[in-house]
């Protein structure tokens, strides 16, 4: 493994084609099978022909010792059949069985390279496995690049894409097809993108968002939702807030809410001026500053957090602000002040409470510690059932996040301090991948599967 690393950070001068390789014949019922190894390097498209018809299904994915439980699904039966394979490591061997009843054909070819160097990501517990264990489609920054890019739980980068413009979150399109990356603006009057690009590297679709900053999220049909910056003139002074815009598969956008229809502005309270002004505005104030959106299908509606003011909101799918949780006149307070602390990420169980991540106290000068607590919110108020703190203290300067499993996991993006945690139903490290000094973790995700 370090031999691979070692080997990949030297990689500099383009991407590196992979080797087609070779076919080991094992029966007669494959008449031929070609490997096409695609331009970034870690994704093969396998095409076969059969003698007989029926469904190819991909039997075994070797990769030194590792043996994939992660693989493609069968194809539809046929006589021509094509796989795509996600998930494997660059510069490497690799050994695929693709399976016709009781025939197997082993495949074997060498994979390629992206471009761009990538950052070590160290298995701190060494409890990960390549092709087992889920994967992390996951933003990673460093001094110089910026990374779209999918981990496997040891840590291998599996794919990725540098980027020279600032983005903040990567995620796996729900139907599998495409990764998602946002590019932000530097304010009201900026653009900004979210892109699709297809795994093997061509780009699906590009949508220009004016004034989009920090998250997006996907719908499961299709539609992305993408926070922006907002401004408004209120009793003659300008003030800057947030929205959230939907982006139909088609590209058509759509206003669905702005905090300025839906909650009530105080100008009695001293807002601290904006760094970002829009044109032929001299002076403009920060209201709430949105910094994550999550969608939540078992209620039909978004989870949304504003970190300075320490707010967690839900609106529904169509834009009516449903409740606030905070601590200011007007809106749901948790039972317990702390509850709620610069949150990052609020994220709904289904059928349950409410996840939020925390960047911690940043007021009354104690040490800011990172920690995610789970809500349970009644439209009259909020308690904490449950809190995770790292054994050691984590300080997150930006971004950070939480997301709910199944069998009561938890994962963890503690993204400043460059640490991913994985916590079991003990809600204790079963994971924990970190990032060498120099670099950290954007958004992004945990997915238990590359494939539909």
């Amino acid at each position: 493994m370090t031999a691979w690393l070692l080997l990949l950070a030297c990689n500099k001068d383009g991407p590196t084609e992979g080797d087609s390789g070779s076919v080991v014949q094992t029966c007669e019922a494959f008449s031929e099978v070609e490997a096409d190894v695609l331009p970034l390097g870690t994704v093969v498209v396998l095409r076969t022909e059969t003698d007989t018809a029926g469904p190819v299904s991909v039997d075994r994915i070797q990769v030194g010792d590792a043996v994939y439980t992660d693989r493609p699904s069968d194809t539809e039966s046929g006589t021509a059949h094509e796989i795509t394979v996600y998930g494997l490591p660059a510069l490497t061997e690799i050994q695929v069985d693709l399976a016709l009843d009781d025939c197997v054909q082993t495949v074997i070819f060498e994979t390629g390279s992206p471009s761009e160097t990538f950052p070590f990501i160290t298995d701190a517990l060494e409890t990960g496995e390549l092709g087992s264990g889920g994967w992390f489609p996951m933003t990673v920054f460093t001094e110089d690049v910026q990374y779209s890019a999918i981990l496997a739980s040891d840590g291998t980068p599996v794919w990725w894409r540098g980027h020279d413009l600032v983005l903040t979150r990567t995620a796996l399109s729900v139907d599998r097809e495409t990764i998602l990356f946002n590019t932000i603006a530097g304010g009201y009057q900026g653009q900004g993108f979210i892109t699709r690009l297809e795994l093997g590297g061509g780009e699906r679709a590009v949508y220009e968002v004016p004034g989009h900053h920090t998250d997006f999220v996907e719908r499961p049909d299709g539609t992305v939702a993408a926070l922006v910056y907002d401004i408004e003139e209120v009793d003659g002074s300008w003030y800057q807030a947030s929205a959230v815009v939907e982006i139909a598969p088609d590209g058509t956008q759509t206003m669905l809410f702005r905090l300025f229809d839906q909650a009530v502005l105080d100008t009695g309270i001293g807002y601290p001026e904006s760094t970002v002004h829009a044109d032929g505005v001299d002076v403009m104030y920060e209201w709430m500053h949105l910094n994550s959106i999550s969608w939540s299908e078992s209620e039909q509606a978004y989870l949304l957090t504003e970190g300075n003011a320490a707010r967690v909101m839900q609106v529904s799918a169509d834009g009516e602000l449903d409740w606030i949780v905070g601590h200011h006149v007007g809106e749901i307070h948790t039972e317990l002040e702390d509850s709620v602390q610069a949150p990052h990420k609020a994220v709904r169980i289904d059928g349950g409470g409410v996840v939020v991540f925390n960047r911690g106290d940043r007021d009354s000068g104690a040490e800011q510690c990172a920690f995610v607590t789970t809500l349970e919110v009644d439209g009259v108020g909020a308690t904490e059932t449950n809190r995770v703190t790292p054994e050691d203290c984590l300080k997150v300067t930006f971004l950070g996040e939480a997301q709910n499993l199944a069998d009561d996991k938890l994962f963890v993006n503690y993204s400043s301090a460059g640490v991913l945690e994985l916590l079991g139903e003990d809600l204790e490290p079963e994971l924990r991948l970190t990032t060498n000094l120099g670099a950290a973790f954007g958004f992004g995700e945990y997915a238990e599967s590359l494939y539909r």
